[in-house]
Formats: structure tokens, sequence, C-alpha cells
């Protein structure tokens, strides 16, 4: 099978108005308030997006990709609901009764429990709004579910002109997402409120979620975990460099690894055989984001300055390294989605949580250690590596895929890891 571009270009329609409108408010917010702002901003968006991915069971990836093998759809997309809901509640309730320790926890400030306790209002919205988006995804509805990615982005964009305080502009912006992607599904995902107490299992969904559920939740967790280390050994104006170069970093390659959920595992689930596509996939991707860490790299004196202000010069080194990162991630990814799509999630599930422990301790060291906010950009290159080394050894199907593909990525990724150790 051939890679379909315009799919893939429509999947990545969504990243790039969602990073359009995410830089442009971080760019807002760095104006009006400093790095400072910045930083708060970005640890409560950070646990907000750990919350989600728990409650979407590990970004949706066992809706996808069950839409993409069953053939009653629409009985499968009630039971997905009822997990959702069942969850967010449940979730909800424990957030609001601990708000004042997670405060502590996350944000190292009592004062700040109000944002928590006004959460679970958020994560009720955003369940009901991911739900809609990762449906679309599996019936395939490319367009529609990239669309749908952007309107948390767009609508805390339009909110942030009139209502500053973080968590009133999480809720309103996700609570306009629902009403409009709602609209945008066009009756093609439904509520189905008949009969909607009669909860009826679905192991399928079960076992599938396990893994992506722990992976997600991995993921997102850690890099909570970086930012609060960041604030309690550097402060909350460093914690703003990083998440200043950080975005950048992720906004950029997010337009490739939008596709992989959107586009990649769909296609790849229904024929888990097709090596033709794996290959021509990761060397389109391979090639896309090296491009683009080429021009984060060379750029970034540039660009930092023209996305937020001199004030974050500190995040200009920084973005090179997290740059370099977000490409060897982009491989790392490929491998991800495959052992998902061909049904090795437990290999994958051990490769994630051991890789992101490694990214933890190795980044508590360098800080330990005073190498600042460049030893943050270090450790997440070297994390993002013991990925890549982990899922290339462990590949179960080394024959059939090719092992020079299996080569390719890590060849690049220290190409590019010894050019920057050269330049920086």
């Amino acid at each position: 099978m051939n890679v379909n571009i315009s799919k893939l270009i429509s999947s990545g329609l969504g990243v790039i108005l969602s990073a359009f409108f995410g830089i442009a408010l971080s760019k807002l917010i760095s104006i009006q308030s400093g790095p400072e702002a910045l930083g708060e901003f970005g640890i409560y968006r950070q646990f907000i997006q750990v919350v989600i991915v728990f409650l979407s069971f590990g970004n949706g990836f066992s809706l996808i990709e069950g839409l993409a093998k069953t053939t009653q759809v629409e009985k499968f997309l009630k039971q997905s609901l009822h997990y959702y809901l069942g969850v967010t509640l449940f979730i909800s309730i424990l957030i609001f009764v601990f708000n004042k320790s997670l405060a502590l926890f996350i944000l190292d400030d009592l004062s700040k429990s109000e944002l928590l306790r006004f959460s679970p209002i958020i994560f009720i919205c955003a369940t009901i709004y991911l739900y809609y988006r990762f449906a679309l995804s599996g019936i395939k509805e490319v367009f529609r579910s990239s669309l749908a990615q952007a309107f948390p982005f767009f609508f805390m964009f339009l909110f942030y002109f009139v209502e500053k305080r973080v968590h009133f502009l999480f809720i309103y912006s996700y609570g306009a997402s629902v009403l409009l992607s709602a609209l945008v599904s066009q009756k093609k995902i439904q509520f189905f409120f008949s009969n909607f107490f009669q909860f009826e299992r679905n192991i399928f969904f079960e076992k599938t979620s396990i893994s992506t559920l722990i992976t997600g939740v991995t993921g997102f967790g850690t890099l909570l975990v970086i930012k609060v280390l960041v604030n309690r050994n550097l402060g909350i104006e460093s914690t703003g460099m990083m998440e200043a170069s950080l975005n950048l970093a992720i906004y950029a390659s997010m337009v490739f690894l939008n596709g992989f959920s959107i586009y990649y595992l769909p296609t790849l689930s229904t024929n888990p055989e097709d090596y033709t596509f794996m290959r021509r996939y990761l060397v389109l991707i391979a090639t896309l984001s090296g491009i683009t860490t080429i021009i984060l790299s060379v750029g970034s004196q540039y660009i930092i300055p023209l996305f937020y202000s001199h004030e974050f010069d500190e995040s200009i080194t920084l973005l090179k390294w997290f740059a370099l990162g977000e490409f060897i991630k982009c491989m790392n990814w490929f491998f991800i989605f495959t052992f998902i799509a061909i049904s090795h999630k437990k290999l994958y599930t051990l490769i994630d949580v051991f890789s992101n422990l490694c990214f933890v301790a190795v980044t508590y060291y360098f800080l330990s250690n005073n190498y600042n906010l460049k030893g943050v950009g270090y450790s997440y290159v070297i994390f993002q590596f013991i990925y890549l080394i982990l899922s290339t050894t462990l590949f179960p199907r080394k024959e059939e895929f090719g092992h020079k593909y299996l080569i390719l990525p890590i060849i690049l990724s220290l190409v590019f890891i010894l050019i920057s150790i050269y330049i920086l």
C-alpha cells in the first residue's frame, strides 16, 4: 500500500492550527505576564493533560483501533462512552477531594488549590470532546478529526482576551469544543441516551486500554514531574523558559506525530502485515521531521525572539536540544504505533515505562549537579535515544520489516546528535 499523502496532509491540518493558536497563546501570556506566568500555565496544562490522557484511556488508542476493526460500530461507540464517562466521574471526585494536596505537590503553592477545585468541570467537558474526536479518527473521518483537534487551542487563544484565570480559560475552551465537535461530526458520532445506563462490558476495549493507558499516563506524567523538578530546583521563571522551547519543538513535530493516530494506526490495523506501507511511512516521517529539526536548530536564535521575546533568550540553546529529541521521538512513535497495530502492546509498555524512568533519573542527576536548563535538554535527547535503541532492538518482525530500515533511524539520530554536540 502506498502512503496516502492527501490523508496525511489532512491529518496535519488540525495540528498546524493547534500549533498556530497554541504558540499565539504562549506569546500573549509571555508578553503580558512574562516567563513566570508561562511556567505556571505550562505546569497546570501538563497536569490537565496527564488526567485527560488517563480519562481517554491513553489518548483514545483503544477507541480508534476498536472502531477500525469492529463491524458493530454503534455498539462499540456506546460501550466506549460508558467507560469514558464512568472513569471521568470517579477521577473528578478524587481530584476535587484532594485538590489542596495536589496543588502543594504540583505547583508548590497551597494557595493555588482553586485551580484544581474547578478541574472536574474541565475533565467532564474534555472527555466528551475527546470522545467525539477519537471516534471520528476510528471511523477514518480524517479531516473532521484533525479539525476538531484544533478547537481547544483556538478557544483558549480567543477567550484569553477576556479571561486570564487559567482554570476558567480551560473550562470555557473545552466546553465550546464539545459543542463545535458535535456540530462537526454531523451525526456521524452520536450519544446513545436510549438505555444509556445499561452497561455492557467490552473485553477488547479493556485489554487494549491497559498498555496505552499506562504509557499515555507515563509519558505525560513524566513531563509533569520534569516541570515540577525544574520549578523546585531552578524556579518558575526557568520553567517558563523550558515551556517556551519545548512548546515550539513539540508543535513542530506534532504535524507528523498526529498522522500516526489519525492515519497510520487505523490503516495498519486493518492490514498489520503491510511491510511496504510501514517502510514508506518511516522514510517519509524521517525525511519531514529531519528537515524540521534542521530548521529549528539553525534558526533558533531568530525563532525564540520572534515567537516570544528577548526575555526568553535562555531558551535558544534549549530549543536546539528539544528539536533533536523530537526528531528521535518521531522515529519512536513509528515503532510505538507499529507495536500497537501488530498487537505487541506489552513489549511497547515495558519499553515506554523503562525509558521514561530513565528520563526522570537523568534529569534529576543533571539538575542536582548544576547543569541548569541545558541539562534538561541533554536528558531529553538521552531519553529518546534509549527509547529508540530498545524499540529497534526488540522489534518482533525484523526479517519481514528489513534490518536496514531498523538501522536507519539509529544512524540518522547519531548523525544529528554528533552534529549538535559539535555545533552546540
